[in-house]
């Protein structure tokens, strides 16, 4: 009986046990490489028929993909323990004010 589910993940180098170990992404952090998969798909839904219309879904990725990180930046400096609350007082739950669970 198999008591593990199969690693179906195909190793890069001849050796590796990780899918990612021997990756190298040029210039680049060796840590990103598990964003590649991210990339090849804004290429591919950003590819279009004219070189205007490329341009603009390209624009429009990068400001949305930068937006979405700066929000979870200013988030983070907001809230640097999360959205994790503080445990309510006797008082607070006797005035309905905080509620447990």
């Amino acid at each position: 009986p198999i008591t593990q589910p199969p690693d179906l993940r195909r190793p890069v180098g001849i050796s590796s046990k990780d899918m990612f170990t021997d990756l190298w992404c040029g210039i680049l952090p060796e840590k990103w490489s598990q964003t590649w998969p991210n990339v090849v798909q804004m290429i591919v839904f950003s590819v279009f028929g004219g070189t205007g219309t490329t341009l603009q879904l390209c624009w429009q990725g990068f400001i949305g993909t930068s937006a979405a990180c700066l929000n979870c930046w200013i988030m983070s400096l907001l809230f640097p323990k999360g959205g994790k609350g503080h445990k309510c007082t006797a008082n607070e739950i006797a005035q309905a004010l905080c509620k447990e669970g």
